[in-house]
């Protein structure tokens, strides 16, 4: 009995050492695991410190075709201009979802998205994984489930618009970047409307502004609608008012290459629209810029504004 007795203590002991839940800690808890869909699924998740009293709103980050939670959040992500969300969650209270996406036909880890032409997609159920995270995190953290947003850049583009199409009963509004609608869609479409904001570069080389071949001519990688026909179809589809606000962006580097203008479709559930004349496969920052190699790939970023400031400021109105 004094032998089980000294064992009990010490399990107390090592239980009182041990590091709390994360749902217990503020900051950035990185390679979290959810089982779905027969997968281990892996995501990162920051909370912000703590702040006023009540439910706190809940943004979903999604990384493009061969990247991954890391390159956002840690120091592999230290140029990604998605790592500004972490300064923007601090500020603001944000609690923030940076998710893995699944390991696709072409060996690279991407999302299962909403075009029906593409074969290096995976097969995977990201709409149910994605749902199920939501649904923990407001169980769990005190997610506003009236304040759930999704963003992500490229192949993660085309999955926030999938989550806007096909989960419109959680998504208060989405902002695809350097992402457009598929040419061919095998998604259910839902009657709700949700806001969105696409922000697009005019000389993108691999979605291209004017739509069709998604990154090269092979067909492998499906296509799009060009960008203006994207905005076009979700103008249609939450009957927002047809004749655009147009305001212009200070151009603050002028030796970016480019500027950018902001075009605001009334409505309650508004579709914006940042044109980057001159952009390339990038998303903008005043900040955090991509190296030389990089960008001869994807072609010019833009300096002018914060990206995600700028998604922020759409998101922070929006309700569902």
């Amino acid at each position: 009995m004094i032998r089980l007795h000294n064992i009990l203590i010490m399990l107390a002991f090592l239980l009182a050492m041990a590091p709390l839940p994360s749902a217990a800690r503020e900051g950035l808890s990185t390679q979290l695991t959810m089982h779905h869909g027969g997968l281990e699924r892996r995501y990162d998740l920051f909370v912000p410190p703590e702040g006023p009293k009540g439910l706190r709103p809940l943004v979903l980050i999604l990384h493009g075709h061969g990247g991954s939670a890391a390159h956002i959040t840690r120091e592999t992500g230290k140029r990604s201009p998605h790592n500004a969300w972490l300064d923007v969650a601090e500020r603001e209270g944000i609690l923030l979802l940076i998710p893995d996406g699944t390991i696709s036909p072409d060996k690279r880890q991407g999302w299962n998205d909403c075009r029906k032409d593409t074969a290096t997609n995976p097969s995977s159920d990201d709409t149910g994984f994605l749902r199920a995270l939501i649904e923990q995190t407001v169980r769990d953290y005190e997610a506003d489930p009236a304040r759930v947003y999704v963003t992500g850049t490229s192949n993660g583009g085309f999955m926030s618009l999938r989550m806007a199409l096909e989960a419109q009963d959680l998504i208060a509004a989405a902002a695809p970047v350097v992402a457009a609608m598929p040419a061919i869609n095998k998604c259910v479409i839902g009657k709700g409307k949700v806001p969105v904001l696409f922000i697009n570069g005019t000389e993108d080389p691999m979605v291209k502004y004017a739509g069709g071949p998604i990154f090269n001519n092979k067909g492998d990688r499906g296509s799009s609608l060009s960008v203006e026909e994207s905005v076009a179809w979700w103008v249609r589809h939450n009957g927002t008012a047809q004749k655009p606000v147009h305001s212009v962006f200070p151009d603050r580097d002028p030796d970016d290459g480019s500027h950018a203008e902001r075009y605001v479709y009334a409505g309650d559930a508004p579709v914006a629209f940042i044109k980057v004349i001159g952009g390339g496969h990038t998303e903008p920052s005043l900040t955090r810029h991509y190296g030389r190699l990089f960008i001869a790939i994807v072609k010019r970023q833009n300096k002018d504004f914060e990206m995600a400031e700028e998604v922020w400021s759409f998101f922070k109105d929006q309700r569902k």
